[in-house]
């Protein structure tokens, strides 16, 4: 395989990775939860909040966790603008930078949703 290609198969594969293995241990401790709470009431023991709280389960409302994703991707978009400046190359900073427009969106996108939200609970 020519140079030119794998660099850049390697950076964006190992970053897809992460997040799936991100996603997939959360996905697999949100599924023992589910069975612990399962059991729990198939055998007919009552759950109180303190108990539930207790296995791990967050309560965190969907307008605040629009907040959190929107902070992430802003700040996710301006490290990568920063990122862009210091990269050695005379196009690198032009492409990079457009590329960190993507994030930065989404998390435009997310503030709105979550203030949105904040106007429907009033």
């Amino acid at each position: 395989m020519d140079e030119q290609f794998l660099a850049p198969l390697i950076v964006f594969g190992t970053i897809a990775f992460c997040f799936w293995c991100i996603h997939y241990y959360k996905n697999k401790e949100k599924e023992k939860v589910q069975d612990t709470i399962c059991k729990a009431i198939d055998a007919g023991q009552q759950l109180t909040v303190e108990t539930v709280k207790a296995l791990g389960v967050n309560a965190i409302s969907p307008t605040f966790a629009d907040l959190r994703k929107s902070v992430l991707f802003i700040g996710f978009g301006i490290a990568f603008i920063i990122f862009a400046q210091v990269v050695p190359d005379d196009e690198a900073p032009q492409i990079l930078t457009g590329v960190s427009a993507f994030p930065i969106i989404l998390g435009i996108g997310y503030f709105i949703v979550y203030r949105l939200g904040l106007k429907e609970h009033k």
